[in-house]
């Protein structure tokens, strides 16, 4: 006679004792990543989606400002909303962990900029930054917010970060073909920079330098996706997309761009190892090291010794960079405690200006020092640039010790190359929306 075991089973639950599944808090995530369906983390990871790929295409052709005001417009609405929403995620039921080094150093920067915006000689000008730049407060305090919004909204499922390297490749795709359309001359708008039309293609970044910093910033990320991708199609697709970037950046014909490039490729190459080994980290280190020390005696030296023509970068454009960084590093000098508020470059640079720049540029507004280091010591003075360097450093380190463990080691090793590749043209651009959101967050 056949036995049915399961009815003589005395661990069966009956129809009384069945476990009743319990309501999730609002927006909260378990232990396994699992939301509910209703919560606002959803909708705050929607909204960083498409903040990554509509602010670096998105332009008003025809308005006073038609490149970075829109921008940084884009960014506020999305960033506010994707930040208020990952905020309201947070569940209510557990006790939160005790904030990591990361945030105290977030706070410490956000605290020099408020200094030395209160502080400043023009303060409403430090407010927001200078029209066509915002390197002002409420811009750097936004993007401090990215970075809350991304950790928050992906602090329980991390694999969903490859979803934001694939919104920045769509976004960078249409810059980069943008670039191959102007290279072409088949662009069917009219764009013009200080009244003439720009020597090489600017796409929807408003400067070629500027086009080529945010080419050279995604490729790491684009290779990602053209690895990752699930379906043959979109691999198929990304991988035209790494050739169309690296054609795009050559047509920029941004050198810092370039060198910026070569450093995220190789970054992202030597990081993507299962397991690199010790020698080649301890290798990096000191190959980065050098860079700084050498880009540091660079500025402090003189013009004259600066690397001939035949060099990747022109001797002439370094020359006026190292100019822009000396009077910096002046400034610095002056007010090395508090800096002169954001965004100040500009309104100070005439009473540092040396002669032979001058005569050199008579007509050039220099409204920045081309480097991202430089001008955070000028705006917010050393203690806020060491706090900047710190919160990059440690993020950074942070994200080195997850490489050898969990399966997004990938993940982790393309934004790591792409940061790298953000603080290599860092050294010789400037930080505007949407490279100074990458900075920031």
């Amino acid at each position: 006679m056949r036995v049915d075991l399961a009815r003589r089973r005395p661990d069966r639950p009956t129809r009384t004792d069945q476990a009743q599944p319990t309501q999730a808090a609002p927006g909260a995530e378990g232990a396994n990543g699992t939301a509910a369906r209703s919560g606002p983390l959803p909708y705050a990871r929607a909204c960083l989606l498409a903040l990554v790929m509509l602010a670096p295409v998105a332009v008003a052709p025809g308005s006073l400002d038609s490149v970075m005001l829109v921008k940084l417009t884009v960014m506020w609405l999305l960033g506010v909303a994707a930040l208020g929403l990952a905020v309201v995620g947070l569940p209510t039921t557990r006790p939160h962990p005790r904030p990591p080094l990361v945030f105290w150093l977030a706070l410490a920067h956000v605290g020099a900029l408020i200094l030395a915006t209160a502080l400043a000689d023009r303060p409403a000008m430090s407010l927001l930054g200078q029209s066509r730049r915002y390197g002002g407060l409420v811009p750097q305090l936004l993007y401090v917010g990215l970075m809350a919004a991304v950790v928050l909204a992906y602090r329980h499922r991390p694999p969903r970060l490859a979803q934001l390297a694939t919104s920045w490749t769509v976004g960078a795709g249409v810059v980069g073909l943008y670039v191959l359309v102007q290279a072409a001359g088949l662009d069917w708008h009219r764009w013009t920079i200080s009244g003439r039309p720009p020597e090489f293609p600017i796409s929807t970044m408003g400067n070629s330098n500027f086009a080529g910093g945010f080419l050279a910033v995604s490729l790491p990320l684009t290779i990602y996706s053209a690895i990752r991708l699930s379906r043959p199609w979109t691999r198929a697709l990304a991988r035209a997309g790494c050739a169309a970037l690296a054609l795009a950046l050559w047509f920029t014909h941004t050198r810092g761009g370039l060198l910026a490039a070569l450093a995220g490729v190789g970054t992202f190459a030597v990081l993507a190892r299962p397991a690199p080994p010790r020698w080649l980290k301890v290798s990096a280190a000191f190959a980065a090291a050098a860079a700084v020390a050498g880009g540091s005696l660079l500025i402090a030296g003189p013009a004259g010794h600066l690397p001939g023509p035949q060099s990747l970068v022109r001797t002439d454009t370094l020359a006026y960079r190292s100019a822009y960084w000396r009077s910096a590093l002046e400034m610095i000098a002056d007010r090395p405690l508090i800096g002169s508020g954001p965004d100040t470059f500009a309104g100070r640079y005439g009473r540092y200006e040396r002669g032979e720049q001058a005569a050199n540029e008579p007509l050039t507004r220099v409204d920045k020092p081309h480097n991202v280091l430089l001008e955070r010591a000028v705006d917010t003075g050393v203690p806020g640039a060491i706090a900047y360097l710190a919160l990059v450093v440690v993020a950074a380190a942070g994200a080195l010790r997850s490489l050898d463990r969990g399966p997004e080691r990938l993940l982790v090793a393309a934004f790591l190359a792409s940061l790298v590749a953000y603080l290599v043209q860092g050294l010789f651009s400037i930080d505007v929306p949407p490279l100074a959101a990458w900075g920031g967050s």
